[in-house]
């Protein structure tokens, strides 16, 4: 397993949000992380990136306890996060947005080419400013921003709230395609593309993981219970 969580607990101030949880990402494979709003979805993936503190538990990158290293030592372990809300640059055009995440981790237009192949329409609006894109075309650039530090562990929130059909589909296609090259951890509320893209698929409710496994071994209605309101 590339990444492993094992006992993780969250809390903000006296309200514990997450409780125990455990979740496996395999090298190469897609974890789906499935709940409905206020599961604990987004604060399980800003504990992964050590934008929270863990209140207990274990965090380890190859076997590697990394429970206590701050953010930009896990980016440069190679996790990246593409939050909710996509928190690109808004004042920044497309390419400097690239440009300003490749430098620190040593990376350029090689890398830089390779993520706008993947979503062409960051190559049309070079040079128009972050706030001025569509939903969907700052999704892309979120995740082509994530992608050029080399990640090994592409964390993805909600990467298809609020984005029209064809887009979502590029952005199944992007990560099938990472299929054994990189690990993908996507939290996601939409069962269809949770089914497509996830090898492996775990439910939280209430803080805590309900239900666990492969995405063949999993009864899609049961599914449906814990994200549908």
């Amino acid at each position: 397993m590339v990444l492993t969580i094992t006992g993780l607990d969250q809390h903000y101030g006296s309200a514990q949000v997450l409780r125990g949880v455990d979740l496996a990402v395999p090298d190469g494979a897609c974890a789906v992380v499935l709940g409905r709003n206020g599961a604990g979805k987004t604060t399980l993936m800003k504990s992964i990136m050590g934008l929270l503190p863990c209140s207990a538990g274990r965090v380890a990158l190859d076997g590697q306890d990394i429970t206590a290293w701050p953010a930009h030592r896990r980016s440069r372990a190679g996790i990246a996060y593409v939050p909710q809300g996509r928190e690109i640059f808004a004042d920044l055009t497309v390419g400097e947005n690239l440009r300003a995440a490749a430098r620190p981790h040593g990376a350029g237009s090689a890398e830089i080419e390779e993520a706008t192949t993947l979503f062409p329409v960051l190559r049309e609006m070079w040079r128009r400013g972050g706030g001025q894109l569509s939903g969907g075309q700052q999704q892309q650039l979120a995740i082509a921003r994530a992608l050029v530090t080399r990640p090994r562990i592409l964390i993805l929130d909600e990467p298809t709230e609020g984005i029209q059909p064809s887009i979502v589909k590029r952005i199944e296609e992007v990560i099938q395609g990472f299929a054994g090259r990189m690990s993908v951890v996507l939290v996601e509320q939409y069962l269809d593309f949770a089914l497509a893209a996830g090898d492996h698929l775990t439910v939280l409710s209430r803080g805590g993981v309900v239900l666990s496994g492969a995405r063949g071994s999993l009864d899609r209605q049961r599914l449906a219970s814990f994200i549908v309101v």
